[in-house]
């Protein structure tokens, strides 16, 4: 079955005019499992770097509601992507949201995917920006290190030369390209 997982880059910009900005965090939302979890960066230095005049105690503060609001506004109650990133219009902005369309493997028969795994990676393969690409899993099966179809599956992504990251690699990933 096919899922989707919204997600929108945080970024930081000191000058409008300058259009120079730098990524922050990453919110991201799986409606199907109503998950909604916000990553910022531990790289303040870098943070720094680009703008030497910024108080970077109160950007980790900063930070750290907009984790609190995100992660802890209404737990049970599906997340308004739009609504939320939308007061943050500033310095501090929100890109538009992007969706993400991924395959789950919990509760699957793996020995049945082999297949689409190999039309997955042939795929991969062969489209542009091939380095742009992020296919993502989640497989949350506790001994996934030792069944051996999970073990095919990313043995068939290695061969072809494709990455294949779990969900929260792949959204580290997406954070970095945006």
């Amino acid at each position: 079955m096919k899922k989707h997982v919204k997600y929108s880059v945080l970024r930081y910009s000191p000058s409008a005019v300058a259009g120079e900005r730098i990524n922050l965090g990453m919110v991201v939302y799986d409606e199907l499992l109503n998950i909604s979890k916000f990553r910022y960066t531990k790289q303040f230095k870098r943070v720094n770097n680009f703008d030497d005049e910024i108080d970077i105690s109160a950007v980790k503060h900063i930070l750290q509601d907009i984790k609190d609001e995100i992660e802890g506004t209404h737990p049970d109650a599906p997340m308004d992507i739009e609504n939320i990133i939308r007061y943050y219009d500033n310095d501090f902005a929100f890109d538009s949201p992007k969706m993400i369309e991924y395959d789950d493997f919990d509760g699957k028969d793996l020995s049945k995917m082999i297949n689409s795994a190999k039309v997955w990676a042939f795929n991969a393969m062969n489209i542009p920006d091939a380095d742009k690409l992020i296919l993502m899993y989640r497989y949350s099966d506790k001994d996934e290190k030792s069944d051996p179809m999970f073990d095919s599956i990313m043995n068939i992504f290695m061969a072809s030369g494709v990455k294949l990251y779990d969900m929260n690699e792949g959204l580290q990933r997406i954070n970095t390209l945006s």
